[in-house]
């Protein structure tokens, strides 16, 4: 059997868009959902995102689908979920990777055999 949450996915990256401001054809396409530490800079870190107001419900809403689908967000979206109450610019960075690779994996299904 297959478990299809292929619409959760799509909806997922649809409110994120919508909540961010942005455009579904801005997401580009990315090999993995987490953003490489090296990429980070320092001073990102003191600075409060811009997501922070909405971040709880977007994890919120990813973490479902992570939890019930999605084994290969897993680790990204449990970085996200531990920073919601100090969310800060590198955490809208890594939604927004998280997001991309959402958007264009978001045909993928859990598949089991008996």
């Amino acid at each position: 059997w297959q478990y299809d949450m292929c619409g959760h996915s799509r909806g997922c990256v649809e409110y994120y868009c919508q909540t961010a401001g942005i455009k579904v054809e801005s997401l580009r396409t990315v090999r993995t959902p987490n953003l490489d530490d090296h990429e980070i800079n320092p001073s990102e870190l003191e600075l409060k995102g811009t997501l922070a107001a909405e971040c709880a419900s977007i994890v919120l809403k990813v973490l479902y689908t992570a939890r019930m689908n999605r084994p290969d967000i897993y680790y990204a979206v449990n970085v996200l979920a531990r920073e919601v109450t100090r969310w800060n610019k590198v955490c809208d960075r890594r939604l927004h990777r998280l997001m991309c690779y959402l958007h264009h994996s978001s045909h993928l299904v859990l598949t089991a055999f008996r």
